[in-house]
């Protein structure tokens, strides 16, 4: 319990510090500072905690949110294992799964597209169906505009 708060408090810290930069510092400076919290993400995934797992789940997202222009390709693997792992906690899975679904990558919608045709928890298969429904339309919204 002490162990996940610590992680859970050094993800804070280290996600404040880094969205409370003036606004003259340089991008490269702000990107170094977003790969180190990453790498403090990345261990947060590993995790056995759900609050843990939740909470890394959620600053993931959050800071992408904050940085949309990040690229966020080291979490991808992370958020998919979170997904994929039936024992994980549901909630932290459909925000992994909205994570995923925000970072527009193959990889990411194929592991949605899995859970929402065989997870076994119905809250997260009912949420990956209308994620995976979501990105089929932006698709076919593509396909038929270049036409």
């Amino acid at each position: 319990m002490k162990r996940a708060l610590a992680v859970a408090a050094a993800i804070a810290l280290v996600a404040s510090t880094a969205c409370s930069f003036p606004p003259r510092q340089s991008r490269d400076t702000l990107y170094l500072q977003i790969g180190k919290i990453e790498k403090i993400l990345i261990k947060g995934f590993q995790s056995n905690d759900p609050e843990v797992l939740r909470n890394t789940t959620c600053t993931v997202r959050r800071l992408r949110q904050l940085t949309p222009e990040y690229d966020w390709d080291k979490c991808i693997i992370p958020l998919m294992h979170v997904l994929n792992a039936e024992e994980h906690d549901a909630t932290a899975r459909v925000i992994a799964a909205e994570t995923l679904h925000e970072l527009h990558t193959e990889r990411g919608d194929f592991a949605i597209s899995r859970n929402a045709q065989f997870s076994d928890d119905l809250r997260v298969k009912r949420y990956c169906a209308i994620l995976a429904n979501v990105r089929a339309l932006e698709k076919h919204r593509v396909y038929a505009v270049s036409r």
